[in-house]
């Protein structure tokens, strides 16, 4: 765990080591990246994941949420908000109704949490700005 209220700063390190980086070099980063945290969540029993008490990456004293959700924030929720905003910069309606549905169709599946209400209320947002 490192302090990230400072993020702007830690944004701006990352940016200048990462500047450069090819697309490969990206993929590749991220793929090793996820693979490491898959490892790791695989070590992990049910309550390590679903109890804010045992483990939480919140470093806010005041809010603790279990593991899962703040990796579902960081993994899923927070890369949604991203790419969503920038293919609408790009006016790209295509791309945002090609993600939007197979999130949607993933959060369908049987087990699957509805991460959360913030999610739900983009996604429908971004669906009914597509009908528009």
């Amino acid at each position: 765990m490192i302090d990230t209220h400072d993020y702007l700063t830690l944004n701006d390190q990352a940016w200048e080591v990462r500047k450069d980086w090819t697309w490969n070099d990206i993929e590749l980063g991220l793929e090793r990246t996820l693979k490491g945290i898959e490892t790791k969540i695989k070590s992990l029993s049910n309550e390590d994941l679903t109890d804010a008490e045992r483990l939480s990456l919140e470093s806010d004293q005041k809010v603790t949420r279990p593991l899962l959700k703040s990796l579902i924030y960081e993994l899923i929720d927070h890369p949604l908000h991203h790419f969503l905003g920038m293919y609408q910069k790009l006016h790209n309606k295509h791309q945002i109704a090609s993600m939007l549905e197979r999130l949607i169709q993933a959060m369908e599946q049987p087990g699957v949490s509805k991460w959360s209400t913030m999610t739900r209320n983009k996604l429908r947002k971004h669906r009914m700005n597509l009908v528009l």
